[in-house]
């Protein structure tokens, strides 16, 4: 009787091919993730920043003051004694009055600033 014994397992082409495999899905997931994860910070930040206009409009209603380090101890208060930090960059949120008082809010991200509300306006490239 001649019988064959069958090993059980993967040859070391497939495992190859498997792991090739891996590696081209991992490829385009990452950087995909990347940009999702950096699309949901500025995101968040825009939401921030909308909070940021409030406080300042709220502030400025009450002191019809436009003074930029009264505005920012006025809100390190709100927050519970910690300046607000941006999500994208860790970098403190700028608050400013612009035309007619109304408030704008910015992040320094490297050499550019990234206006997040311009005169009480979400900016609509960062919220879609």
């Amino acid at each position: 009787m001649n019988s064959k014994k069958h090993k059980k397992g993967f040859t070391l082409l497939e495992i190859i091919a498997v792991i090739s495999l891996l590696i081209v899905i991992s490829s385009m997931a990452i950087p995909a993730y990347t940009g999702i994860v950096d699309t949901q910070k500025k995101r968040a930040d825009v939401a921030t920043a909308l909070q940021l206009c409030e406080i300042a409009k709220t502030y400025y209603i009450e002191t019809k003051d436009n003074d930029a380090t009264k505005l920012k101890a006025y809100i390190t208060e709100q927050f519970g004694g910690d300046y607000p930090k941006s999500k994208y960059n860790n970098t403190e949120f700028s608050v400013t009055f612009g035309t007619g008082n109304k408030p704008s809010v910015s992040i320094a991200d490297g050499s550019t600033t990234l206006f997040l509300v311009t005169d009480g306006n979400a900016n609509k490239d960062l919220v879609k």
